[in-house]
């Protein structure tokens, strides 16, 4: 099938919104690509929800409601954890071509998996 040989890093900034989320988690399940993120990467999303949760939609505690969303992602694709790519730590301290150091970390994640793409929404 063509999931497996399609990889894509999908970075904290699409999984914050349901519609986005949504969409690519359900494309990833069809196995149309497989879907990677690091523990780095969810817990942005989670931080992302939570302030989502709590400042738009209203919703008192927050947290557990994020932390939900993040477990459900994290059982429906048990495979999708980037590991180890700490290890990449050379890789990512010279990727200087990201204007936000704050991504080097998705670029380090992607280079470890040998991703074919970075699903974001940053430019």
């Amino acid at each position: 099938m063509f999931a497996n040989r399609f990889t894509a890093i999908v970075d904290a900034c699409v999984l914050v919104g349901v519609a986005k989320r949504n969409l690519l988690l359900s494309l990833a399940g069809a196995e149309l690509f497989r879907a990677r993120w690091s523990d780095e990467i969810l817990e942005e999303t989670r931080l992302a929800l939570t302030r989502l949760f709590s400042s738009r939609i209203g919703i008192d505690e927050p947290g557990p409601r994020a932390d939900a969303a993040i477990a459900a992602m994290m059982t429906a694709f048990p495979e999708s954890a980037v590991t180890d790519y700490e290890k990449t730590r050379d890789t990512r301290d010279t990727l200087s071509c990201l204007p936000d150091a704050k991504d080097h970390h998705v670029l380090a994640a992607a280079i470890h998996c040998k991703a074919s793409v970075i699903v974001t929404d940053n430019l």
